[in-house]
C-alpha cells in the first residue's frame, strides 16, 4: 500500500482495490467510492456536479467535485469524464483544515464555471465554453431492474413485436440520472449520452432518443414508466 501522501498534491485512486474493513459510503456518495476507497471514514461534505455539452458536435460531459473528510485529514475528490462512463479520477490532498480543502474546491469550481462558489446556491450565470452547474444531487431512484425506463419499437428491429421495451438496469440508471439533471436544470433538456459501444441523443422535450452512433440514426420514442411497479 501507497505510503502518506504529501499535502496538496493529487493522487490517482481508480485502481486502489476497497479493503473489507472500510465501510462502503452512503448510497449518495457512491461517485466518491471508487477514488476514496482507500480513505478510511469517509464523509462527503459538499458535493456539485458540472455537465458542458455541445449536442451537435456530440459532445456531453460531466465534472464532479467533492469535499471530503476521512481520518488522515480533507481531501478534494474529482471525477470526470463522457456521460454514460465510469470516467477518470483523482483526490487532492491530504490537508489539515476544511478550509483549505473547501478553498481547492471553490477554486477548481470557479476555473471549469466562470463562476464564484456562491453561484452553487445563489445566482449562476452560464458561461461559454465552461460547465454548467447539473443541480443538487439526490438519491437516485429505484429504476426496477431497468422498467422505469422504456423505449418504443415498431420497425421489427431484433424480431420485437410492436410496444414498449424496457431498458436495461444500467441504461435505465443513466438516463434517470440525466432526466433528474433536467429537472433541476432546464437548460440540460437535450443529452447525449454513451451506452456501450452506441450514443444516444435523449431529448426531453420530445421524450425521444436518437442513436446518433449508427449510420441510420434511429429515433425511438421514450417514456418515464412511474406506474409500473
Amino acid at each position: 500500500k501507497e505510503g502518506p501522501k504529501k499535502p496538496g498534491t493529487w493522487r490517482n485512486g481508480t485502481q486502489a482495490p476497497k479493503p473489507s474493513a472500510v465501510p462502503s459510503p452512503p448510497a449518495s456518495t457512491a461517485a466518491a467510492d471508487a477514488i476514496a476507497c482507500d480513505l478510511r471514514n469517509v464523509v462527503v461534505l459538499r458535493h456539485v456536479r458540472l455537465v458542458q455539452r455541445d449536442i451537435e458536435l456530440n459532445m456531453d460531459k460531466y465534472y464532479v467535485l467533492q469535499l471530503l473528510r476521512a481520518a488522515d485529514g480533507f481531501y478534494v475528490a474529482t471525477r470526470w469524464g463522457r456521460t454514460g462512463t465510469a470516467g477518470q479520477a483523482k483526490l487532492w490532498g491530504p490537508v489539515s483544515t476544511e478550509t483549505e480543502a473547501s478553498a481547492e474546491l471553490d477554486a477548481r469550481f470557479r476555473e471549469k464555471t466562470g463562476n464564484e462558489a456562491a453561484a452553487i446556491d445563489g445566482v449562476f450565470v452560464p458561461r461559454a465554453g465552461k460547465y454548467d452547474l447539473a443541480g443538487a444531487p439526490g438519491s437516485r431512484a429505484d429504476v426496477r431492474g431497468g422498467r422505469l425506463w422504456q423505449y418504443w419499437v415498431d420497425d421489427g428491429v431484433d424480431g420485437k413485436r410492436v410496444g414498449w421495451y424496457d431498458y436495461t438496469a444500467a441504461a435505465a440508471a443513466e438516463v434517470e440520472a440525466v432526466w433528474s439533471e433536467w429537472r433541476a436544470n432546464n437548460r440540460l433538456d437535450v443529452r447525449c449520452v454513451q451506452s456501450g459501444y452506441f450514443a444516444y441523443r435523449i431529448d426531453f422535450n420530445t421524450m425521444t432518443q436518437t442513436n446518433v452512433t449508427h449510420p441510420a440514426r434511429t429515433q425511438r420514442r421514450i417514456r418515464r414508466n412511474v406506474e409500473t411497479a
